[in-house]
């Protein structure tokens, strides 16, 4: 049984199989949580929309990837580098947040 599940981001000009989400991956699952690292690659080519690619589309699809981890329920933590802590301060992150015991 899962403890809860990770979703773990990628940094800018990086990618999901990139050394410090592989090892927060590796190191989660060895703690018994299920593990997750979205693609944002196409996300980020996208250099027309600004100089760090689509950042308002790469967080909805962080939002949607949690929403539906959430919907499936246990507890979720988002992780990674880069664009990742911009989320919690964002009005488009609407997970409600983790409670603690």
């Amino acid at each position: 049984m899962s403890r809860g599940h990770c979703i773990l981001s990628h940094g800018f000009e990086s990618g999901p199989d990139a050394t410090k989400v592989t090892a927060l991956a590796e190191a989660a699952e060895r703690l018994g949580w299920t593990t997750e690292r979205p693609d944002y690659t196409d996300l980020d080519a996208r250099v027309e929309v600004s100089r760090v690619g689509d950042v308002h589309a790469r967080l909805q699809r962080l939002v949607d990837i949690a929403g539906r981890a959430i919907a499936r329920g246990g507890p979720v933590v988002l992780g990674g580098s880069s664009l990742v802590p911009t989320c919690p301060r964002s009005p488009r992150c609407r997970c409600p947040p983790a409670r603690c015991s």
